[in-house]
């Protein structure tokens, strides 16, 4: 019985979530346990066994509970319910399946232990393993329907961009044509490029109404 008792707070003074005031306790109980059985000072072992009983009750209370808390913060279980609540603000997502999603949560927040908290954890990654695998045809079927209407849009857009370039040069082709044509109602002078009205001389014509304006010359504006 007293080695039970030594072997199981020994087990929990070396446990990672003990804390240094619970391990300063138990080491102070585990001493003058020893010592007591050492001195064969028997009569007192029986009240500090139950006292080192108790103590390493009320420890491991306090192991199990960080431990949960430590799985609950860690990264892995941060991305476990990060996925979960992705699931749950999802369109595909069944409401049987956000069940199942939300009842996870409440098990992994009320675990009390290590083991249960990382059993939660497992529980919750296959329930979502298994709500993606049943999203999955819905949301490809959305995806390749989103990649058509965009390839529909861009299409349309090229179209119409080509249109306008096309209307934009022809309307660029009549201007410059219009530019060209005496549309005057009296004959104007064109005067070849290089010259000016003064050094016109030889190198100057009069078109009349209607008449186009020959390669090479520009029109003389008074």
């Amino acid at each position: 019985m007293l080695e039970s008792s030594i072997a199981r707070a020994e087990a929990y003074f070396n446990d990672k979530n003990i804390s240094s005031e619970n391990k300063e306790k138990l080491s102070k109980l585990l001493i003058v346990f020893r010592k007591n059985i050492d001195d064969k000072t028997f009569e007192k072992l029986k009240e500090q066994n139950n006292s080192l009983k108790t103590a390493s009750e009320q420890i491991k209370v306090q192991i199990d509970q960080t431990g949960a808390e430590g799985v609950r913060k860690s990264q892995a279980t941060l991305e476990v319910q990060k996925n979960v609540q992705e699931l749950l603000k999802s369109s595909y997502t069944s409401e049987t399946d956000k069940q199942l999603l939300n009842t996870g949560l409440d098990n992994l927040a009320a675990a009390k232990t290590e083991s249960s908290a990382n059993s939660a954890v497992a529980t919750l990654k296959e329930t979502i393993t298994a709500t993606q695998k049943r999203n999955k045809p819905a949301e490809d079927k959305a995806k390749a329907e989103a990649e058509k209407k965009a390839a529909e849009a861009a299409k349309a857009a090229a179209e119409k961009a080509e249109v306008e370039r096309k209307a934009a040069e022809a309307a660029q082709a009549t201007q410059a044509e219009t530019a060209n044509v005496n549309n005057t109602a009296a004959s104007k002078w064109a005067i070849e490029d290089g010259y000016t009205w003064h050094t016109r001389n030889g190198h100057s014509t009069v078109i009349p109404p209607g008449g186009s304006l020959p390669p090479g010359y520009h029109w003389q504006v008074p």
